[in-house]
């Protein structure tokens, strides 16, 4: 059986957030996980659903290395692995250049910072006294003042670009993309697997999960104006422009960069050419979804996520109907 998870976001009242949560525990989806931004804390929520399921596997996807010291995301990973009865996945990516004005941390050698999180992390979680030094962060004499229920709670990373991807097979559990395609995927598996093989791992050991946009309107045209209107808004940030590129959609990049440097918004999510909704995107009868999904897990994709589109995820009805719509 195919494990499939479902991306849920902090937009609506946690009361109806957690009987979402209890209605994907009860179809059969292997994990949740919960984005962040500026609404509601991805591990908060975690803590309230992991209360009232069973079985589901909860993680954030993601949250960044700013706002919280390292050592602080390994007290809450193994609070919430105790919480959650080992249920609990943690994920990390590096930010932004936004991150700078919401955390008031300066954005910098995000790989550093990535490397330097993941090994103090881990290190915290297998019961240790921290004694590193990074190039970015250093940490001397942390110890966990409880034993965590288990020393190897899952750490994935966000990826885009090839560099970070390398990582992720280097030191991480798991890698998380988002807003990519199946192709992508293909040629970034090499990528991942040199750098599993330089820490002497093989990549059957990393998790590679990807976000796959969704939306079951049953009027089509609907749906897929809405995963247009999505992907364009990853376009706001320069890695996800990057990543566009490197998929080879420089000529909507290149509209996408004018419309917005106009501020035309319609003509920025026009430029979104059909194409990439359909390359990147699932909509309409969820009968065809299983195709879709089969091409990422060819492509070497071993946890699809449905990622409801941003048009759904602001009422508990809609994002229980993607729940329900599609059965793993």
């Amino acid at each position: 059986m195919t494990r499939i998870g479902v991306a849920l976001i902090g937009r609506i009242p946690m009361k109806e957030m957690v009987e979402v949560a209890k209605e994907a525990d009860e179809r059969g989806y292997h994990s949740i996980w919960l984005t962040e931004g500026n609404a509601r804390d991805a591990f908060s929520q975690i803590a309230a659903m992991s209360m009232v399921t069973k079985n589901i596997n909860f993680g954030p996807g993601v949250v960044v290395t700013y706002g919280r010291s390292p050592t602080m995301l390994a007290m809450v990973t193994a609070t919430l692995a105790e919480i959650s009865g080992n249920r609990f996945i943690q994920g990390i990516g590096a930010g932004g250049p936004s991150s700078e004005n919401n955390h008031g941390e300066k954005y910098e050698r995000p790989l550093s910072r990535m490397r330097d999180y993941i090994t103090i992390i881990k290190t915290a979680l297998r019961g240790e006294t921290i004694n590193y030094t990074g190039k970015i962060i250093s940490i001397h004499g942390f110890k966990l003042g409880f034993t965590p229920p288990q020393s190897d709670t899952p750490v994935f990373i966000a990826a885009l670009g090839p560099q970070m991807s390398k990582l992720g097979g280097e030191i991480a559990d798991g890698l998380i993309y988002g807003c990519t395609t199946p192709e992508y995927i293909k040629n970034t598996v090499p990528i991942i697997k040199a750098g599993a093989e330089k820490s002497g791992r093989s990549i059957k050991d990393i998790d590679i999960a990807a976000y796959i946009l969704c939306d079951a309107n049953p009027n089509e045209a609907k749906a897929i104006e809405s995963i247009r209107e999505h992907i364009f808004g990853y376009t706001g940030f320069p890695a996800y422009i990057n990543m566009m590129q490197l998929m080879g959609y420089n000529s909507e990049m290149d509209a996408v960069l004018e419309a917005r440097k106009e501020d035309n918004l319609k003509q920025g999510i026009s430029a979104i050419s059909d194409q990439m909704v359909n390359d990147i995107g699932m909509y309409g009868n969820t009968d065809s979804w299983p195709e879709k999904i089969a091409e990422f897990l060819e492509a070497g994709v071993t946890l699809p996520i449905l990622r409801p589109v941003n048009s759904i995820t602001t009422s508990a009805h809609l994002l229980k109907n993607i729940v329900k719509a599609y059965k793993p």
